[in-house]
């Protein structure tokens, strides 16, 4: 069996990888720091009550500042999350990847440089957003976006029944990534 495709790996597959990769990393960290935020939010909230009550009005301002920093923060940090990957995706220039699946592994060519993975070396793979993702070894992966797949009668799914076939696992669940 040779099937070989070509696509062009942009900057949108660089932005879908990382929302995949670190998607259930993030929730599970994004819930336990809005715990830590509160009980952070109700300390300064108590504080500032209790100088207020003793009439320190300078270190009651001290908190007031300080609860106001925090609520900023707490608000504007997945933002500038989103923010950091998109100036680190314009750094990435697009290419063009051909992909050759074999009998004997995934052989992967862009701009002169050619990679072969064995089928046992192969982790995973899902599709998101309309995106294939294989997930090889080294923390590599190769990403194969619909929108780009040339030939245009392969699709996506035709590449995971082939994968599934040589015994990859589909992954439905990002938590593992």
């Amino acid at each position: 069996m040779n099937l070989t495709i070509s696509y062009k790996h942009t900057k949108a597959e660089t932005r879908v990888l990382t929302e995949v990769a670190c998607g259930a990393e993030l929730k599970e960290a994004r819930s336990r720091d809005v715990l830590i935020q509160i009980w952070e939010a109700v300390a300064l909230a108590l504080a500032m009550f209790a100088s207020f009550r003793a009439e320190m009005f300078f270190l009651m301002c001290f908190f007031v500042t300080s609860l106001g920093f925090h609520l900023t923060n707490a608000i504007n940090g997945r933002r500038k999350f989103w923010q950091a990957i998109e100036r680190e995706a314009a750094g990435i220039a697009d290419r063009e990847v051909t992909l050759t699946i074999r009998d004997d592994g995934l052989h992967e060519s862009t701009e002169g440089i050619t990679s072969h993975v064995v089928w046992s070396s192969v982790k995973d793979f899902t599709i998101h957003k309309n995106i294939l993702i294989i997930r090889l070894p080294a923390n590599l992966n190769a990403v194969i976006p619909a929108s780009t797949l040339k030939p245009h009668d392969v699709s996506l799914e035709a590449i995971a029944q082939i994968l599934r076939e040589r015994g990859i696992a589909e992954t439905k669940t990002c938590a593992v990534w």
